[in-house]
């Protein structure tokens, strides 16, 4: 039976450059990275160093996520409308420049209507498709039910595992190192989940040791639960 693809975020190993994470990461059992661009990691922060590693990392496959913070597409302020438009599409290139498998799309937060929102979000990820980018849209303080992705078409999604995960087709699941257990990995078996397998850190912290040793065994879980 086919498995999850496990990403481990560069997260956890904030703190030390982009490009070192990934280096990292690289020699790590696990199937792939997660690429987040907040802080420190947003593509215009990178030195060439950073993106020569990240472009190097060929033996994993490579998720980015859009920014999460100080992002609103849907702002009445055109000013603020603006500048989370060319962030997203600053790392749609990023994304596109390294080749990685998919760019996971959050659509930020919204003050007015939030279906006015939706189509706002909705122009932006047909643009980012337009260069060839496979995406996949966040769900979970926004976009949070199957009405609101109806405004979204056939679309896959990346859905946090403390929100309504069970509810949506999806192509990856986000979850914090700390929600990992047998039940949920038995349910998302039970739910045929062979998508993407996205584990985070609650806490950003540089944890090379932790890694070393939580990774195998994650692995581990995995391969006993899939068979």
């Amino acid at each position: 039976m086919t498995r999850p693809i496990v990403m481990c975020s560069a997260e956890f190993l904030w703190g030390v450059g982009l490009g070192s994470a990934v280096k990292a990461l690289s020699s790590m059992d696990c199937d792939g990275i997660f690429i987040p661009t907040d802080g420190a990691f947003f593509p215009s922060r990178l030195g060439k160093e950073d993106i020569y590693t990240i472009t190097r990392a060929k033996n994993k496959r490579i998720i980015v996520g859009t920014p999460e913070r100080d992002v609103n597409i849907s702002s009445q302020n055109p000013y603020v409308s603006e500048a989370s438009k060319r962030a997203v599409m600053e790392v749609a290139s990023f994304s596109k420049m390294i080749e990685s498998d998919i760019l996971v799309v959050d659509p930020g937060s919204t003050y007015i209507d939030k279906y006015a929102a939706f189509i706002e979000i909705r122009r932006l990820i047909e643009k980012i498709n337009q260069e060839g980018l496979k995406t996949c849209l966040k769900v979970g303080h926004l976009v949070n039910s199957e009405d609101d992705l109806r405004y979204f078409g056939d679309i896959d999604v990346a859905v946090e595992l403390s929100g309504p995960w069970r509810s949506f087709k999806r192509i990856a699941v986000l979850m914090f190192q700390e929600e990992i257990d047998d039940r949920t990995l038995k349910e998302l078996k039970d739910r045929n989940f062979t998508g993407y397998l996205v584990v985070r850190p609650k806490t950003f912290k540089y944890d090379y040791s932790g890694l070393k040793r939580f990774l195998p065994k994650l692995m581990y879980k995995i391969y006993s639960t899939w068979g």
